[in-house]
């Protein structure tokens, strides 16, 4: 036996319940929507990428790259492990004009 409730009264069955005949008060499409919490973001900051993908980008090996942030020739923030690299500031580097 189950109970069915719809918009105006409770159904009542004998027979055993399976999807086909329990009349629903939702469906998957009419469910709300989450909205994702957009962050504002400035088109100056900086862009900080990790070794790896700043080795992906220039062609340059990920030990040389992380050489030359541990003889500190280049700037570098660290966070926990991983070296995180201004992109535009490396660029400069390599061009010779820093």
């Amino acid at each position: 036996m189950y109970k069915a409730i719809t918009d105006t009264r409770v159904i009542t069955s004998r027979q055993s319940w399976n999807y086909d005949n329990i009349p629903f008060l939702f469906t998957f499409d009419n469910l709300p929507k989450k909205r994702k919490k957009r962050i504002p973001t400035d088109e100056n900051a900086p862009q900080m990428i990790t070794i790896k993908e700043l080795a992906n980008r220039t062609g340059l090996s990920e030990s040389s790259i992380r050489i030359l942030c541990k003889t500190n020739k280049i700037q570098y923030i660290k966070t926990g492990v991983k070296y995180l690299i201004n992109y535009d500031r490396f660029i400069d580097y390599l061009n010779g004009t820093i």
